[in-house]
């Protein structure tokens, strides 16, 4: 029990928050399978080169779609979650994204 507790509060810490990035971002090369969102937004997030916070028990057994190309993180991110019934946000100061 305690085990499933600190694994949740390590997946909402999961990667800290990213440093503030510009608001114009560049594209980026993304090659994310489809696969379980716990992999792939840990994936994603090493990518994209932005925090990711995130609920473990939320995501589940949830498959996200594969993202291949050349997309800024936000697109690439609402592809990946399309249809999955998760939402992600971008945070302004930190450029960390919530998923919820």
């Amino acid at each position: 029990m305690i085990r499933n507790y600190l694994r949740r509060i390590g997946f909402y810490l999961f990667l800290g928050l990213a440093p503030h990035l510009p608001a114009a971002e560049a594209p980026r090369t993304f090659n994310l399978p489809a696969d379980s969102a716990e992999k792939t937004l840990k994936l994603f997030s090493e990518q994209s080169g932005h925090g990711l916070i995130m609920g473990a028990a939320a995501v589940g057994a949830t498959r996200t779609n594969r993202v291949s190309g050349e997309f800024t993180a936000p697109e690439a991110l609402a592809r990946m979650l399309a249809g999955t019934g998760f939402v992600a946000k971008q945070d302004e100061k930190s450029g960390a994204f919530v998923v919820y």
